[in-house]
């Protein structure tokens, strides 16, 4: 089934959001008021699956950006689970701490790489640290939500830069390694919250 989504609910929802993701919300309003109709999209199915067939990988490397919990984390655990070798990139804090400890005490071949997305600095040492690594996936999964309006350290909104574009950035200083890779990929995780708009 379409959902179907009037201006009314769109404007409803905007109390919520800051003055500026008002603002964003007023600009996607007249936006779709242009297309003359309300929003159609489809929602996409979603299903769990209990016994997930994955196949075994060892001998690849796989990194990860935000894993100390949630889906990083569930992917960090299953890619240590079926003989990965799983670089864990995160921003340095206690909670990355605990989640490297607990992968190394369960057998898991891991390595932790200091990663702060909300730094480009941060993001470059990252890559250089890997640099001679070859790296068959790279999982852009980190995000952040909910901050009050920031700037980094390098004059960006503090959400688009760590949700993409030290992603972006992350991803075309590793490039080279996935290319060493004979199906070297990227996957990168997003909000379900990209289905309302």
């Amino acid at each position: 089934r379409t959902p179907r989504f009037s201006f009314k609910q769109l404007r409803g929802a905007q109390k919520t959001f800051s003055v500026k993701k008002k603002i964003m919300i007023q600009n996607l309003s007249l936006a779709f008021r242009a297309l003359k109709g309300p929003i159609n999209h489809p929602v996409p199915k979603v299903q769990w699956f209990p016994e997930l067939k994955i196949p075994s990988l060892e001998g690849k490397t796989i990194a990860i950006t935000g894993c100390t919990s949630g889906t990083g984390e569930v992917a960090a655990r299953t890619a240590c689970e079926k003989g990965a070798k799983v670089v864990l990139l995160n921003r340095p804090s206690d909670r990355s701490e605990k989640i490297f400890k607990n992968l190394q005490e369960n057998g898991g071949d891991v390595e932790h790489v200091d990663c702060d997305l909300t730094s480009f600095d941060s993001v470059r040492e990252a890559a250089k640290r890997l640099k001679d690594t070859p790296i068959d996936s790279l999982i852009c999964n980190a995000g952040i939500m909910g901050f009050p309006d920031l700037k980094t350290e390098d004059e960006c909104e503090i959400q688009m830069q760590a949700n993409h574009l030290s992603h972006f950035l992350l991803t075309s200083l590793l490039w080279p390694n996935l290319q060493k890779s004979e199906d070297g990929r990227v996957v990168c995780h997003t909000s379900g919250t990209s289905f309302f708009f």
